[in-house]
């Protein structure tokens, strides 16, 4: 392939298809990447290269490549979407059998939720990975949780601080402990927010309790913000009131009552300085 002066060249992908047809061996269902990257491959070992003519089809090649890619990502998007949905119209009610016993209230355990949902997740070609990150307040340490199908993946986070007092604000963990029960706790959220679970009372007598609605992302979102922005005695006050161990124990009916009054404790205190 010799250079000829003043040629324009045709880098549509038909011309590159048909000059590597010409110059390789045909290939069954051969993509267009597949093509330009085979008469690169031939252009480069001959003698006669055309420089400016190998330069223009490695940029071709390289931009199909990230066509391919795109298209790729938007379609395992799609699958993802649709398999995140029939998880969720899948998962059943968890069971809040688990017995907090210094607020004296019953929840699910995580490790019950994650072998509640983990067959379902699988089974629909979904993966899911659990991390930590920047951009927490000080005191606090996110949580993240990644959901993905092939290509594309989709971060949840969850700011928590560590979990090393009871209600009454005594000290009954090592910083190691509380931060290991504080990670379990956001897998916990994380999960049941994701994947829009609901719960139920343990049920005592074989015939099923009656789910309850639970708090909502957002309403827990909410009320974390108003008690990072509320003066601790404030904070202590709602924890104590509330009787319950983290706010993924509370119902939507009990967040509905609290996220006024937490809203209004945070205004006072802005106007207080």
């Amino acid at each position: 392939m010799s250079k000829v002066k003043g040629e324009q060249l045709d880098l549509t992908e038909a011309a590159i298809t048909r000059q590597a047809r010409q110059d390789a061996p045909p290939v069954r269902d051969e993509a267009p990447v597949a093509t330009a990257l085979t008469l690169v491959e031939r252009m480069a070992m001959s003698k006669d290269c055309d420089c400016d003519k190998l330069a223009a089809i490695c940029d071709f090649t390289e931009r199909m490549s990230g066509i391919e890619n795109q298209r790729e990502l938007m379609a395992d998007q799609r699958e993802w979407s649709a398999a995140m949905a029939r998880v969720q119209a899948q998962a059943p009610a968890a069971v809040k059998d688990a017995v907090n016993k210094q607020t004296k209230s019953n929840y699910a355990k995580t490790e019950d939720l994650v072998a509640l949902l983990k067959p379902l997740w699988t089974a629909e070609g979904l993966w899911v990975t659990w991390d930590q990150d920047d951009g927490a307040k000080e005191g606090m340490t996110r949580y993240v949780a990644e959901i993905g199908y092939g290509l594309y993946s989709k971060r949840y986070v969850r700011d928590l601080p560590p979990d090393d007092a009871g209600i009454a604000g005594t000290k009954n963990k090592t910083l190691v402990h509380a931060l290991k029960s504080s990670g379990t706790y956001a897998q916990g959220i994380l999960l049941a927010h994701i994947f829009a679970i609901t719960y139920k009372d343990h049920d005592n007598d074989g015939n099923g309790g009656e789910p309850v609605a639970m708090i909502s992302a957002r309403d827990s979102d909410d009320i974390a913000a108003c008690l990072r922005d509320m003066p601790k005695g404030k904070v202590d006050e709602f924890w104590l009131s509330l009787d319950k161990g983290s706010l993924a124990e509370m119902t939507a009916a009990e967040a509905a009552k609290v996220l006024p009054w937490c809203r209004k404790c945070v205004r006072e205190a802005k106007a207080n300085g």
